[in-house]
């Protein structure tokens, strides 16, 4: 068992079959992906794999929102508490695959910057936004072409969501959402088997993430283990604002998790370019980033990334077995 922060390597897309689960409940959910978060998310599920954690185990998904992986994991078998600090409804495209309830939904008069950015269930690719598209897209033959495209993956997601409603869940596991935040999570000490955070963590205020880490292995089982994927940079901190998020040097990632450079690999240059050149990646970008030019990737150009994803893996020890 050894804590570790690692550079999220682009090889990790050759592991083609769960590349297939993401893209089959991206289907089901007609949802997109964030530019890095096939790699996010591989990451995660070898992980929990490599590291012991077996289908059954509780596992605290932090800063879920509605985002995929807590789906792929349910549907793995892993029971998953699903916490966000936003207001969340039970996805219409869920039911009747996952058992999902809502356990806590108030967070009283909390309010960050970052919850007021977030738009949850409100899908660019909705229908009556779609539908608006129609004049516009009539006026503009790549605007046609995209128009069609939109409907064609939204009738392929209604026809596999409706049958994958068909097929027998019986030995998926349970959901649970909940609202909190990393520095004030509501449950008990020593509770949960393994933490998952999937590009959340950045999204936090500063000064209160070395105390989220804290608060993360007070949940924590005895050798329960946090698995956090977040923005990595080179050679200082710095904010986005574009996305909203903090980018974090190897020293503070160290400094905050309390990981020695023995246990860290961190060659961003090596890292950065790998991914900037990545045909699979970029083929794999949703033409969400394609669009837009004031998002993380502008224009879509995976040469205009300004930061990339790391892992980072810390187990909580007994008193008596700290390394």
């Amino acid at each position: 068992m050894n804590d570790g922060i690692e550079l999220l390597d682009i090889d990790l897309l050759e592991e083609k079959n769960i590349l297939k689960e993401i893209d089959h409940w991206l289907k089901v959910f007609n949802w997109i992906n964030g530019w890095h978060y096939d790699l996010d998310i591989i990451w995660i599920v070898k992980q929990l794999e490599s590291n012991g954690i077996l289908p059954g185990a509780t596992i605290l998904d932090t800063g879920a929102g509605y985002g995929m992986t807590q789906f792929i994991l349910a549907s793995r078998g892993y029971n998953v508490i699903s916490m966000d600090f936003t207001k969340r409804n039970l996805p219409e495209k869920a039911k009747g695959i996952f058992d999902i309830e809502i356990i806590k939904n108030d967070l009283g008069s909390y309010t960050s910057e970052y919850m007021e950015y977030m738009t949850y269930g409100k899908s660019s690719n909705g229908l009556i936004n779609t539908l608006k598209s129609v004049p516009k897209a009539l006026l503009h033959p790549i605007k046609i072409i995209k128009f069609i495209k939109k409907m064609e993956q939204k009738i392929s997601s209604y026809f596999i969501n409706y049958t994958e409603k068909k097929q027998d869940h019986t030995k998926f596991g349970k959901i649970e959402f909940i609202r909190g935040t990393f520095n004030d999570i509501p449950l008990d000490d020593g509770t949960i088997d393994a933490l998952i955070s999937i590009s959340a963590f950045e999204h936090n205020i500063y000064e209160d993430m070395p105390s989220s880490v804290n608060e993360f292995n007070r949940i924590l089982k005895d050798k329960g283990v946090m698995f956090v994927t977040t923005s990595a940079a080179k050679n200082k901190d710095w904010y986005q604002e574009s996305s909203k998020g903090w980018n974090f040097t190897k020293k503070t990632l160290s400094d905050w998790f309390n990981i020695t450079d023995k246990n860290i690999s961190f060659d961003y240059d090596t890292e950065h370019d790998r991914i900037r050149n990545s045909k699979m990646l970029s083929n794999r970008l949703e033409d969400y980033y394609k669009d837009k030019s004031n998002l993380t990737i502008p224009n879509g150009d995976l040469k205009n990334i300004e930061y990339i994803p790391v892992g980072i893996r810390k187990y909580k020890y007994y008193e008596n077995d700290k390394q």
